[in-house]
């Protein structure tokens, strides 16, 4: 019997295992940090972040944060899809696109695929600028005054 899984099982369980696993060559205390759950579900950490790096990212495409965790400071970096450097430059679209597309697809339907792909590549790609870079938002730190903790946990699970 084949098991069907789907892309958000694989990522939910299989890139964040792995994810686990390369945890401790980037940080010597994270072999001790880092763990998977016994049904794979989850990751759970026995300390706060020290690094960007180590944050249990959350989003759902265009939301994001990543999650810093802490017993009396908590500290979220915030992300959205839209806030990017830069804007849309003109000029971008490729001058020569529409007057080939014809070609192309004649080539293309006559069944001379290596030179409508030849001519795809020639004609059809923009004139790429760079559009910049996600910028942050600002943190979102959430202080608990007064709280302590002598074992500390937190997790991401689906």
């Amino acid at each position: 019997m084949e098991i069907v899984r789907t892309r958000r099982q694989f990522l939910q369980t299989d890139v964040a295992s792995a994810a686990a696993s390369l945890l401790p060559h980037q940080n010597a205390t994270a072999e001790t940090n880092a763990r998977a759950d016994d049904t794979g579900e989850a990751l759970w950490y026995l300390a706060p972040t020290e690094r960007w790096l180590e944050a249990l990212p959350l989003g759902n495409g265009r939301l994001g944060a990543m999650v810093s965790g802490g017993v009396s400071k908590q500290r979220i970096a915030l992300s959205e899809s839209t806030a990017w450097s830069g804007a849309p430059a003109a000029g971008q679209v490729n001058p020569d696109a529409l007057p080939n597309l014809s070609h192309i697809r004649e080539a293309f339907f006559a069944g001379h695929y290596d030179d409508s792909q030849s001519m795809c590549e020639k004609y059809l790609p923009g004139n790429i600028h760079n559009f910049g870079s996600n910028l942050p938002l600002p943190y979102l730190e959430i202080l608990f005054d007064g709280h302590e903790a002598d074992q500390y946990r937190r997790s991401l699970s689906p």
